[in-house]
């Protein structure tokens, strides 16, 4: 399709022919969840973004999402997994959060690049699973020179070849990453490279 949704319910994927195109934005005050057990979300043109004045957003944490993911305002609980670009906190500062316990898997299975500057996360993964090698590059800000990891900061390649690498976008302007739990680098037996 090649319109926009606006979406203030839940969003269900459970149909294996179904391949979903349109950009969804979740905008609903209460809260929301994206549920999946079949089907694809594809396309060049296709996003989600997170843009409620109240409520929690949930992504299935049983499917990686294959499109871009912004959270411009809300909070988004449990697990988000992607392989695509994300931006953390795309409107004021603050006004995208990451509840208790809540965890962002980036999965450098493709190239591409996270937005992160000034956002602060609950926990965070950098992981890989394919053989190919990949970068994650973390576009930094020259107003917002950091971003914040409330508790675990975690990189794993599972992957048996190929290795996961993270850089920044720019040299001309510094990025921190504060970590204020663990910083882990799991035994995955693979040799693949982080």
């Amino acid at each position: 399709t090649n319109f926009a949704t606006n979406l203030k319910g839940n969003f269900t994927l459970a149909d294996a022919g179904v391949s979903v195109y349109s950009p969804i934005k979740f905008s609903g005050t209460g809260d929301q969840s994206f549920t999946y057990s079949a089907g694809t979300i594809t396309g060049a043109n296709t996003s989600l973004e997170v843009d409620k004045a109240s409520g929690m957003m949930t992504f299935p944490s049983n499917y990686v999402i294959p499109v871009s993911v912004t959270v411009t305002k809300g909070t988004v609980v449990d697990t988000l997994n992607l392989s695509n670009n994300f931006t953390a906190d795309a409107g004021t500062v603050g006004d995208a959060t990451y509840a208790t316990g809540s965890t962002v898997n980036l999965y450098g299975d493709n190239t591409f690049t996270a937005a992160m500057a000034g956002a602060s996360l609950y926990n965070l993964g950098f992981k890989k699973t394919n053989t190919s090698p990949w970068t994650i590059t973390l576009q930094d800000s020259a107003s917002y020179p950091s971003f914040t990891v409330l508790n675990d900061l975690t990189l794993q390649n599972t992957a048996s070849s190929g290795g996961l690498t993270i850089s920044k976008s720019s040299s001309a302007n510094p990025l921190t990453i504060n970590v204020n739990g663990n910083l882990d680098f799991p035994d995955t037996s693979s040799y693949g490279g982080t």
